[in-house]
């Protein structure tokens, strides 16, 4: 499925059997879209037998719980050749993680020590999120005085202590993308989590998605024999932020993460598995009446966003900072991971390995690369000799007509609009700054 067909099989799913132009009104209220855009991924769901509309009613031929099932036998069957054992045990095969190390790795970093821990799209830096001494220490070692910390819970219940969770926000924390989700801060919050978001309204919460960090929770707990453990509150709160030296890519090779994050961490849990594409978490934000993705990465990249129309492919190398770049095959839009800001050679060379990835594995052969208008960028540098690779035309864009360019794609928007960027650092069309 792509983005916008799950999306309206949730609102189906939340509804029930609805008539069609009940659904319409479900989607303007709950997705901001147009009574065209709704039929038109509606007739999608329908040509692919997984909706029914007869008689003006339309339901659902696959439920949630069918779907949750079949994407996760596909997961297991496609990475594991449908071993689960082989799954479960891929972190720790050859050499199992016991029960005393994992106690011991708990009780050092409730003690205050920072460890560097391996999961899925790279190393995180952990520590106990309601030690200030910790906390701060960490700060100071990874040269990150403000910038707040994204911390992990075991569930909804633990962290209502100190943030408020949405039931929108709680169904993403929980999804198999497992993202971080900014929700506001109780009363309480700065006090439980000294230095974790200083002041600023909202922390970052996520929850258990490797086995290490289950296995954590479960020794915090007790290690107990209730298998509705993790229903319960725990105390245990840790910082997962991201392994890196401030600003440098996410460190995601063992030997890598001995030698870059030496002098951070205290101690290090690796494993065997080897991670070939650096991939960040995912952030959203809770709001009003919705989530809002913010930072698109581990769980949502590379997957397609589905565009309102196809066109010949394009590489758009974007930005200088917070830089993400954008493939098209047809009417598909392949995202690379985030990569940050292009100021320094490493991230350069992460840009350049993630275009020439995604354009390997979707056999893109672009007959137009864009960049931004200002010729000093890495990002405009790396487009010019793309170009030049594919004997393709290069299509300068200035940087905040892009930003609205974007949204326009991403909603399907062709008509004129009125829109705002108020962001960063560009080249006008006057080729002033």
């Amino acid at each position: 499925l792509f983005d916008a067909e799950y999306r309206l099989m949730e609102v189906l799913w939340d509804a029930g059997a609805v008539n069609s132009t009940r659904l319409v009104e479900l989607c303007r209220e709950k997705l901001g879209w147009k009574k065209s855009t709704t039929y038109t991924v509606l007739k999608r769901l329908c040509d692919r037998g997984i909706f029914q509309n007869e008689g003006g009613t339309v339901t659902s031929r696959l439920s949630r719980a069918d779907y949750d099932t079949a994407q996760s036998q596909q997961f297991v069957e496609e990475s594991f050749s449908g071993s689960l054992p082989a799954f479960i045990t891929a972190f720790t095969r050859r050499k199992k993680l016991t029960e005393d190390e994992i106690a011991e790795l708990l009780r050092q970093i409730q003690d205050g020590k920072i460890a560097a821990v391996k999961g899925l799209g790279g190393f995180h830096l952990v520590c106990d999120a309601g030690n200030a001494a910790a906390v701060s220490e960490l700060r100071q070692r990874k040269h990150r005085p403000f910038k707040p910390f994204a911390v992990m819970a075991l569930n909804d219940l633990s962290a209502s202590r100190f943030v408020r969770i949405s039931e929108k926000a709680s169904k993403e924390l929980h999804s198999p993308q497992a993202p971080i989700v900014l929700c506001p801060k109780t009363e309480d919050a700065d006090r439980l989590l000294p230095g974790i978001a200083p002041e600023l309204n909202r922390i970052g919460v996520m929850m258990p998605y490797t086995p290490i960090h289950w296995l954590l929770f479960f020794e915090a707990m007790g290690r107990p024999e209730d298998p509705d453990w993790y229903k319960k509150e725990c105390d245990l709160v840790l910082v997962m932020t991201s392994a890196n030296a401030g600003g440098e890519p996410l460190v995601i090779g063992n030997d890598e993460a001995v030698q870059k994050l030496d002098g951070i961490a205290d101690l290090f849990l690796t494993h065997n598995r080897d991670i070939l594409i650096r991939c960040d978490d995912s952030v959203m934000q809770q709001r009003e009446k919705d989530v809002q993705l913010i930072r698109r990465a581990r769980g949502f990249t590379p997957v397609a966003v589905r565009l309102p129309y196809g066109g010949s492919s394009v590489i758009a190398t974007g930005p200088w900072l917070k830089n993400t770049a954008c493939l098209t095959k047809d009417d598909h839009a392949f995202l690379t991971q985030h990569i940050g800001d292009t100021d320094r050679v490493s991230n350069c060379r992460t840009l350049a390995r993630a275009v020439e990835h995604l354009s390997e594995i979707f056999e893109i052969t672009p007959k137009y690369i864009a960049c931004d208008l200002h010729p000093d960028f890495f990002s405009t540098s790396l487009a010019e000799e793309l170009a030049d690779k594919y004997d393709a035309e290069l299509i300068p864009v200035q940087h905040h007509h892009a930003h609205i360019a974007a949204v326009m794609a991403e909603h399907g928007l062709s008509e004129p609009v009125l829109g705002l960027a108020l962001d960063g650092v560009g080249l006008g069309t006057d080729n002033k700054p």
